[in-house]
């Protein structure tokens, strides 16, 4: 039985973001570097328009490519709060709207892959937090432990 008196633990934060886009980021700036080649050759040689518009294309797909690289990851940032009453799940960093399940709420809790699924009462109440890295993440891996310690002392189950 877990000790009345013992203070509860403060509030953790986590932060779980996937790796930099860096594949994403040389293609994307090898095509815009391709071209504005193209558009210096067409500039200086005067070559009809079929290098423009090539050259427009690729510099166009670069610049799409590193906005979508960057929004993507964006996206998959999560901040996950843990503290005695419950779980706070901000996906896309803070100023996001907010998912907070409360303990008590939480029925089960499973890990499939990468996506940890907190089952709780009520339809649509579930939670979902998916691991942007790989599964040997410590991050990942300390807010499974985490999580497993704040369910367990609210619903009263201590060390014997």
């Amino acid at each position: 039985m877990a000790d009345p008196n013992a203070a509860d633990p403060p509030r953790q934060r986590f932060r779980l973001s996937p790796p930099p886009p860096i594949r994403a980021l040389a293609v994307a700036s090898t095509a815009s570097l391709f071209g504005v080649i193209v558009l210096l050759f067409w500039g200086i040689r005067n070559r009809g328009p079929l290098l423009l518009v090539v050259g427009l294309a690729a510099m166009i797909f670069g610049v799409v490519l590193t906005v979508a690289a960057f929004l993507l990851n964006a996206r998959l940032r999560m901040l996950i709060y843990l503290d005695a009453e419950a779980i706070t799940l901000v996906r896309g960093g803070p100023g996001r709207p907010s998912r907070v399940l409360r303990w008590s709420d939480v029925d089960q809790v499973t890990l499939s892959g990468p996506r940890l699924t907190l089952l709780a009462k009520g339809e649509g109440r579930s939670a979902q937090v998916i691991n942007p890295r790989a599964s040997s993440d410590p991050v990942f891996t300390s807010l499974i432990a985490a999580i497993q310690q704040r369910l367990d002392a609210s619903r009263g189950y201590g060390v014997l």
